[in-house]
C-alpha cells in the first residue's frame, strides 16, 4: 500500500499520504493489543479488522481471538510457522500476499478451519509447501488467491476445496494443456481468473479438453496468457459461462473469435472482452461477419473490443448482434468511413465508447512470437472504392454541398436506444458547425480533451 501511493506521488504528482493516515482516514486507530497494526470494529460481528500491512514484519506474532480480518500484505514474511493462528478461530479473512512466504506445513492453518477467504498471492511458494494436506484444513473457504507464485507447470491439489467459488492462480505451461481431474471436486466454483496481468500464464493452446472438467464456471478469465490458438470446442460445454476475457492475447487475432464466438452461441455469456488479440503494429484489422454472427443465439449484454486497430467492419456484420446488447467499447483504434455505419441503426446499445481513436503507441516491452501466417486480417471487400467513398460522404453528409463546407450539415447515424456516447482523446480537429443526428435518446456526449475550436450548430435530431 505504501508503495502505491509513493509510485502515485512520483508519476502523478499526487501527495504521497501514509498508509497509516489512509486507515485513519478511513476508522482504523492503532491497535489495542499491537499498536503498530491498526484497528477497526466490524459492523456485523462486532470483532476487529486488523491492518498490518507493510510494517516490515519478519514473523506473524500470536493476536488474540478477537480478529474477523487479518492483513499481513507487503511485509518480509517467509514462514508460517506450525499453530500460529490455533487461538484464531473467529479469523475468517487472512492476507498474507506480497510476501516472501515459501515453507507451509500441514499444521501452519490449524485453528483456521472457518476461514472463508485465503490470500497468498505473490510469494515464494513452492510444490513442497502446496500439499493436499495444507488445504485440507479448510473446511469453509470460498475464496483463494495463489497468484504469482508457479513459473513451472505445477497444479496444487485443492481438491479438498469443496466449498471453493473463487480461485486465482498460475497457470505455466508449454503445450497443450488440461487443468487437472482433482478440479472436478469443486462443483461449487464459479470464478477461475488465470491472468497474466496479475499472475503467471501461459497455455499456448487451448482444447476442448482444456476445461472439460469445470462445465459449471461463470466467469473465466484468460486474459494475456500468452494463447496463440483456440480449436473449436473449448467453451462449448460452458453453458454457464457469464463473462470471457481474452484480452492480451496478441497471437489470436480476429479469426480465433469465429471458434469463440461458435462455442458461447446458447450459452449464459453477459459480457466479452477481447481487447488487444492483435499487436500494437499490426496492419490493421477488419471485422468480419462470421466472427460475431453466432453471438445472435446469445443474450450478450457487453462487447469489449479495444486496441485491435480496428479500421472497418463488414457490411452487415452488426446486425447480428442480439437485442440484448447494451455497451460497446472500442477504444483505441482507428475507423475509418465505411457501409458498416450504416448498420449502426440497427444496434440496441445504450453506452457506446469510441474514445482514444489514432492514439499513439509504443512497441510492446516483450511482443509475443506469432505464426506470421495469422498477422494480415485485413479484406478485400474492405478495400472499397472511391465511388463506395463518395457514397459514404453524401450518407454523413447532405447530398448537394461540398465536402469541405463550414456549412454542410453533418448527418450522423446514432443507434436509436443510445444514451451515452464516449469520443474522448481522440485528436479530432474540427469546428462543429451545423450537426443533425439520426433520430435517437441520446442524454450525454463526451468529446473532452480533442481539439474542437467552435461550436457553431445548432445540433439537432433528423
Amino acid at each position: 500500500m505504501i508503495r502505491s501511493f509513493y509510485i502515485l506521488f512520483l508519476v502523478f504528482g499526487i501527495p504521497w499520504t501514509s498508509s497509516t493516515t489512509i486507515k485513519s482516514q478511513n476508522g482504523f486507530t492503532p491497535c489495542e493489543f499491537y499498536h503498530d497494526c491498526q484497528c477497526n470494529k466490524d459492523n456485523k460481528s462486532s470483532l476487529y479488522i486488523v491492518d498490518c500491512s507493510g510494517l516490515h514484519m519478519t514473523q506473524i506474532r500470536r493476536f488474540p481471538n478477537i480478529i474477523v480480518k487479518l492483513t499481513l500484505r507487503m511485509n518480509s514474511l517467509n514462514v508460517v510457522k506450525d499453530g500460529t493462528f490455533l487461538e484464531n478461530r473467529l479469523l475468517r479473512t487472512l492476507d498474507l500476499s506480497f510476501n516472501s512466504i515459501n515453507t507451509l506445513s500441514p499444521s501452519s492453518f490449524i485453528g483456521l478451519e472457518q476461514l472463508t477467504e485465503l490470500d497468498l498471492q505473490q510469494n515464494s511458494l513452492s510444490r513442497k509447501s502446496l500439499t493436499y494436506n495444507v488445504f485440507a484444513i479448510f473446511q469453509s473457504l470460498v475464496y483463494l488467491n495463489l497468484k504469482g507464485n508457479f513459473y513451472q507447470e505445477f497444479q496444487p491439489n485443492i481438491s479438498s476445496l469443496v466449498r471453493l467459488k473463487t480461485l486465482k492462480m498460475d497457470f505455466a505451461y508449454i503445450e497443450t494443456t488440461i487443468l487437472g481431474k482433482q478440479l472436478s471436486n469443486l462443483k461449487r466454483l464459479m470464478r477461475l481468473d488465470l491472468s497474466g496481468f496479475t499472475g503467471n500464464c501461459s497455455i499456448i493452446h487451448l482444447t476442448p479438453q482444456t476445461f472439460q472438467y469445470l462445465p459449471q464456471i461463470h466467469h473465466l478469465n484468460l486474459s494475456m496468457c500468452k494463447i496463440k490458438s483456440v480449436q473449436k470446442g473449448t467453451f462449448d460445454k460452458m453453458k454457464n459461462i457469464i463473462s470471457l476475457d481474452l484480452s492480451g492475447n496478441t497471437c489470436l487475432k480476429f479469426q480465433v473469435l469465429e471458434n469463440v464466438t461458435i462455442d458461447l452461441q446458447f450459452s449464459a455469456i453477459k459480457i466479452l472482452k477481447l481487447n488487444k488479440i492483435h499487436k500494437v503494429f499490426d496492419m490493421n484489422t477488419y471485422l468480419q461477419t462470421s466472427h460475431i454472427r453466432h453471438l445472435n443465439n446469445t443474450a450478450i449484454e457487453e462487447f469489449h473490443l479495444d486496441s485491435n486497430r480496428l479500421q472497418q467492419i463488414e457490411s452487415g456484420a452488426l446486425k447480428y448482434f442480439p437485442k440484448t446488447l447494451k455497451y460497446v467499447s472500442t477504444r483505441d483504434n482507428m475507423f475509418s468511413i465505411g457501409p458498416y455505419l450504416y448498420d449502426l441503426m440497427s444496434m440496441s446499445i445504450e453506452l457506446f465508447d469510441i474514445s482514444d481513436m489514432f492514439k499513439a503507441h509504443k512497441e510492446d516491452r516483450h511482443p509475443e512470437t506469432c505464426n506470421m501466417n495469422f498477422v494480415c486480417t485485413w479484406h478485400r471487400e474492405a478495400q472499397y472504392n472511391e465511388n463506395q467513398n463518395i457514397q459514404m460522404k453524401e450518407l454523413l453528409f447532405e447530398s448537394g454541398q461540398h465536402y469541405h463546407d463550414d456549412n454542410a450539415v453533418t448527418i450522423i447515424p446514432i443507434p436509436y436506444r443510445l444514451k451515452t456516447l464516449r469520443f474522448r482523446s481522440s485528436d479530432s480537429k474540427y469546428k462543429i458547425a451545423a450537426v443533425t443526428l439520426s433520430n435517437n435518446k441520446l442524454e450525454r456526449i463526451d468529446v473532452s480533451n480533442n481539439i474542437l475550436s467552435q461550436l457553431i450548430g445548432p445540433l439537432k435530431k433528423y
